[in-house]
């Protein structure tokens, strides 16, 4: 099988692939196969490569139109049962995410020195914003979502607590049975995929809502002087400055929750974890042993 994943950007959700599946799958791997596995990430749309046949453990669905399935689909398990229903599955198909797996190998030692609260955004929103500055601002552990797997694992783990915009920083975290919590920044956040995985687990879960890290707006044709002026204000660094704050200040409150209450946060209870784990295990015990 020729392992498939989300490889534009070298971000800890997508980077768990090729980190994962090779421990576990070893030989069953290759460079170049007629089979595709899909594994890890909301991949499971209609911008898939063609191939003979694709092989499904713990991927979900989520952006875009679900992909069209025919014979040449394997199902052995998908992240949650909104990515089972999508497709039509039987509802046991409906395991957990892959990266809950992390639970079965050996792990990078944790990262003890710094702040014991982390954050991790999505790599989308990490490319224009001075993450490191803010956290460090506002006393977090700054998460850093295109470092390497082995150097975010050491981080995570050294952390008490995770503040998630990254689904999957909350997804590792609530595998390692750190506490967590998710935020919204922008207007992009995907709470399908979201509630797809909160499923799973049997957890309900509302992103708590932070000041917007998008900086100034752009011009239009034929702007009034009253629009030139109110972009001018928006694209002034004064502007950026002042919407920074007013996220290090939330996410200083947000910091001091996590320290002050051990039940603030959500962690998924052991038995709907353990159960959705052990649905994963059959499934990739199952694909050990088939001819994929």
């Amino acid at each position: 099988m020729q392992l498939f994943y989300y490889d534009k950007a070298p971000n800890f959700g997508d980077a768990l692939n090729p980190w994962i599946w090779p421990r576990l799958l070893g030989g069953r791997l290759q460079a170049r196969s007629s089979t595709l596995f899909l594994g890890i990430g909301t991949i499971l749309n209609e911008k898939l490569p063609e191939a003979e046949r694709y092989a499904v453990l713990g991927a979900g669905c989520g952006y875009g139109p679900a992909a069209r399935t025919d014979h040449r689909w394997n199902f052995y398990a998908v992240r949650g049962p909104l990515t089972a229903l999508a497709f039509n599955l039987d509802p046991q198909l409906a395991a957990v995410d892959g990266a809950y797996l992390l639970r079965k190998l050996d792990l990078p030692a944790p990262f003890g020195p710094g702040p014991r609260i982390g954050f991790m955004p999505h790599w989308q929103t990490s490319l224009n914003t001075p993450w490191e500055t803010i956290c460090e601002q506002s006393g977090l552990r700054y998460l850093d979502p295109l470092l390497s797997v082995d150097e975010t694992l050491a981080r995570l783990r050294g952390c008490d607590g995770v503040i998630a915009e990254a689904m999957h920083a909350a997804i590792a975290a609530d595998a390692l049975r750190i506490r967590w919590l998710p935020v919204r920044l922008t207007p992009e956040f995907l709470d399908f995929k979201w509630r797809d995985w909160l499923s799973s687990v049997d957890l309900e879960a509302r992103p708590i809502a932070l000041p917007t890290t998008y900086h100034g707006v752009i011009g239009r044709k034929n702007e009034s002087l009253v629009h030139r002026a109110y972009r001018g204000a928006l694209n002034s660094t004064a502007y950026a400055v002042w919407q920074d704050h007013r996220l290090i200040v939330r996410l200083r409150k947000l910091r001091r929750k996590f320290e002050a209450d051990a039940g603030f946060g959500y962690l998924s209870n052991e038995r709907s974890m353990t159960r959705g784990l052990n649905r994963l295990e059959v499934a990739l015990d199952r694909l050990r042993g088939s001819e994929t």
